[in-house]
């Protein structure tokens, strides 16, 4: 790391697991729904995906979850960032993380510019939203911190980074608009079946939606 962005990297403690109660149900449901507003105003659609992203989108939470997932695409990437600067956010990558405890993780984000984004590299999947604040602090609140990723459009479907499966069109679409004022959308439920299931929990995710993953 340069000493430039040295200096203007923030170091960060994250939760890295819970339990599920009702406290953290109600927690989860409100950070969602800050998420939701974040995205009020932005010019370019974004999809609320991952774990907790099919959780909401078949009606609530069941489980703990460490952080929201959003994707975009490629070429509205700058359109994203350009946005949350506007909400007093930063896109930012993960230069490093560890764990301090079986509960808590550090880590330490970089600012980065969408426009020196290469799908080759490993920041492809490193890239997060960050509201601004000190230098060093903890994130309690899901909608502070939360996953980016950036995903190819082509004539057959959508080629998420970091995967070898493409989602046609029909399984992406229709999209669900989740609020009126904001360009956050649930995708159609049947994208997930061409990603992976990597953990015991997301093979929790598709048995609760009824997704059958395809053959890997």
């Amino acid at each position: 790391m340069n000493l430039r962005k040295l200096f203007s990297a923030t170091i960060i403690i994250t939760r890295r697991k819970g339990k599920f109660t009702y406290g953290v149900n109600v927690r989860q449901l409100e950070d969602a729904e800050k998420l939701v507003t974040l995205f009020q105003g932005m010019t370019c659609q974004a999809y609320f995906t991952g774990g907790a992203g099919i959780a909401w989108s078949i009606g609530d939470f069941y489980r703990y979850h460490n952080d929201f997932d959003i994707a975009v695409f490629i070429d509205n990437l700058e359109t994203l960032a350009t946005h949350l600067k506007s909400k007093r956010f930063r896109l930012v990558k993960r230069y490093f993380i560890t764990h301090i405890s079986p509960w808590h993780d550090i880590q330490v984000m970089i600012d980065f510019n969408p426009r020196s984004f290469d799908q080759a590299k490993r920041d492809s999947t490193r890239l997060k939203g960050l509201i601004k604040g000190a230098p060093f602090r903890v994130i309690k609140r899901r909608y502070h911190l939360f996953d980016i990723f950036a995903w190819n459009k082509s004539k057959d479907g959508v080629l998420p980074i970091g995967h070898s499966n493409i989602i046609p069109w029909n399984d992406f679409y229709p999209a669900t608009r989740i609020s009126v004022t904001s360009n956050l959308f649930f995708l159609n439920i049947h994208h997930k079946k061409y990603i992976p299931q990597r953990t015991e929990r997301e093979k929790i995710d598709y048995k609760r939606a009824g997704i059958k993953p395809v053959v890997q």
